[in-house]
């Protein structure tokens, strides 16, 4: 090898070695905030590996020493496992873990025994990809369809492409190029290296998009729907409503003497008291209604295909629910009641009128007497 050679193989190796460091690096403190999840530093533990991986395939290269690949394989064996573990972490098979455990520790003891040719570790390589990123990609696509998740999906891409270059490097170790398997061997890594970076990035941003939109469309006290995300959920269900003519009803709620609960018990009484009353809500309603927290002690439910009777049964059965209701507050039981407006439209659906006409309905309930169901139709 010439010296001109020579330096160009070391400059492409710095450059190398430098860009790996830096997208390590970002990674690292992109996923910083999310250390309290294990599949989280197992992923850390997976790219750190893939670095080190990375510097010891250089450096073999720099110094002519392919022949020496027992310590690339080992380290990409043991790297493919963290990878396993991060994607399958709460849904782990004890079984796969078992197996890819028994590869690695079978070829760290046969490693440490015998310097392997090239050939036969590029034999090892090949056929011991295709088993573990096989398992590999069964985990992540199952963990795709658990968390609909579309980072899984391109995780699971990586390892499709890993899978078929392991199975070209097989054809080209039978066809006895050597050269060209090395090739695939290192082109593969390197393109499932990139893909799984892409994949983990779009795992953070659609876990993060998740829990942003949860945020912003739930109560975090009760866990319904807040008024954002009840706005949200009627802009699918106004316009098939209007096509087909349903009679829509709306009950508002709203707890009586709420003030109260919070001077003689005190403020984390009260926060027990809606959550309680919450899931009495959510617990009765049906699946296809819509529930919601509009704020303070005033809660919302959204009827589809109920009509005036029907809505004024559903809204008795609130009220008497409410009233047998015991809330244990350190050991006092507290009771509570509450008064109900009610309004139906069979017409078109236009919900700030049903809410609206609910509303006055309630302060009627309220105004009246409190703990009874009065229907806007009947003011």
């Amino acid at each position: 090898m010439e010296v001109s050679d020579h330096n160009y193989l070391l400059l492409l190796a710095f450059i190398k070695l430098v860009s790996f460091a830096s997208i390590v690096y970002i990674i690292l403190n992109i996923s910083k905030n999310h250390c309290f999840s294990k599949s989280m530093n197992y992923f850390k533990t997976y790219f750190i590996l893939a670095f080190i991986l990375t510097f010891i395939h250089i450096i073999l290269e720099i110094l002519n020493l392919e022949q020496s690949f027992n310590a690339v394989v080992f380290v990409y064996f043991a790297t493919s496992m963290v990878l396993l573990l991060a994607i399958n972490e709460q849904y782990r098979n004890r079984l796969i873990t078992i197996i890819f455990s028994t590869i690695l520790l079978s070829y760290l003891l046969l490693s440490i025994y015998f310097q392997f040719t090239l050939l036969q570790n590029l034999m090892i390589h090949a056929l011991g990809s295709i088993v573990l990123y096989s398992i590999i990609l069964i985990a992540s696509l199952n963990k795709a369809k658990q968390l609909d998740n579309i980072g899984f999906y391109i995780l699971a891409s990586a390892f499709l492409i890993l899978i078929m270059f392991s199975f070209l490097e097989l054809f080209y170790i039978y066809i006895n190029n050597l050269e060209y398997a090395y090739t695939c061997a290192v082109s593969g890594a390197n393109s499932g290296f990139i893909l799984v970076i892409i994949g983990f990035l779009t795992q953070i941003m659609m876990s993060e998009y998740k829990v942003l939109n949860s945020i912003a469309l739930t109560d975090p006290l009760t866990g319904m729907n807040n008024r954002r995300g009840l706005y949200h959920l009627l802009e699918s269900i106004i316009p098939s409503s209007n096509r087909n003519s349903e009679c829509y009803s709306v009950i508002t709620m709203d707890i009586d003497f709420f003030k109260k609960v919070n001077d003689s018990y005190g403020h984390d009484a009260g926060d027990i008291v809606l959550r309680e009353f919450a899931k009495m809500i959510k617990a009765t309603h049906r699946n296809t209604d819509v529930a919601a927290r509009l704020g303070g002690e005033e809660f919302i439910l959204i009827l589809p295909e109920t009509d005036k009777k029907a809505a004024l049964v559903i809204a008795e059965n609130l009220r008497l629910k409410t009233e047998i209701l015991k809330i244990e507050v350190n050991e006092i039981s507290i009771k509570i009641t509450s008064s109900f407006g009610v309004d139906t439209s069979c017409s078109e659906f236009d919900m700030d009128e049903l809410f609206k006409n609910a509303d006055k309905a309630l302060y009627q309930s309220k105004s009246t007497g409190r703990n009874k169901v009065i229907h806007f139709l009947d003011l």
